[in-house]
């Protein structure tokens, strides 16, 4: 058995949903491409259907994933997350 392959049987992160109360936000969940599937769980997205007019707040559970967060139009806000040891 090819552990690798088999990962999506084997894990499923935890996120949690997005709050009622932020109706204008959507979060969105997309499968990469089966070449990366091994690799790559899922894409996930943050969606605003309207500018905002307070804060949106999203927290992120750890769940043993490496997410790699970025925003197309705010490249100064990119982040890798994840685990670590100090």
């Amino acid at each position: 058995m090819n552990i690798s392959t088999q990962i999506r049987n084997l894990y499923n992160p935890i996120q949690p949903t997005v709050k009622a109360s932020a109706e204008n936000v959507t979060y969105i969940e997309f499968l990469p491409d089966l070449r990366l599937q091994p690799y790559i769980y899922c894409y996930w997205q943050l969606k605003t259907a309207e500018l905002l007019a307070e804060p949106f707040h999203y927290r992120v559970v750890t769940d043993s994933c490496i997410d790699i967060i970025f925003d197309l139009n705010n490249p100064e806000e990119n982040y890798v997350m994840g685990f670590f040891k100090n």
